[in-house]
């Protein structure tokens, strides 16, 4: 007997009638038999309501409107996705770091399992970029620093062949970090 269900809920209304009614009582006990299911029922649904208030301990449709709330259409639940893969992703994206080269190179990583390449033309102290006397020069790797081209950046990933990550998925990903009035130009190859 646990606290709700029926056979506890019919002890508890038992104990509340008066003595006059005797010990066998078939009738009256199946009359509360019958108001115990009931409230044993709405006592369930209460628990099943108070569990999907919090991400935590939300299931099933409800997990999704958690992640519909909070990212749109941005982010949704892949085929056969089980409860804890959804809330675990729910979790990570809400707490992500956003707005940051380092938030974009933390999410394609996590996602496609390789470090992408980001190339800011406006960046020269960054080992990609440069300029004469700035960390690479004519002739020696990387790209020319150039001020043509503000708030944007060049960034390259690198998709496993097998299909498990899809063009839609890196660009959902980078557009999910990428700081606001920054045009992110995105090229991928599948390695």
């Amino acid at each position: 007997m646990a606290i709700g269900d029926q056979s506890d809920l019919f002890v508890r209304i038992k104990t509340l009638l008066p003595p006059w009614f005797g010990d066998d009582t078939p009738i009256l006990d199946a009359l509360i038999n019958g108001l115990a299911f009931q409230l044993a029922f709405l006592y369930s649904l209460i628990a099943y309501t108070k569990a999907q208030m919090r991400l935590l301990t939300a299931s099933g449709g409800f997990l999704d409107i958690w992640a519909y709330d909070f990212f749109g259409t941005l982010i949704l639940r892949k085929t056969g996705q089980t409860d804890t893969s959804w809330r675990n992703a729910i979790i990570a994206n809400l707490f992500r770091e956003r707005g940051t080269r380092a938030s974009m190179e933390n999410v394609l990583t996590e996602l496609t399992g390789v470090e992408p390449e980001i190339f800011e033309p406006t960046f020269p102290q960054s080992k990609q970029t440069g300029g004469y006397g700035i960390a690479c020069g004519y002739g020696v790797a990387g790209g020319y620093a150039s001020l043509a081209f503000p708030y944007q950046a060049l960034v390259t990933a690198h998709i496993p062949s097998d299909g498990s990550v899809l063009p839609e998925d890196v660009f959902t990903a980078a557009e999910s970090v990428r700081p606001v009035g920054v045009s992110v130009w995105v090229r991928i190859i599948e390695d």
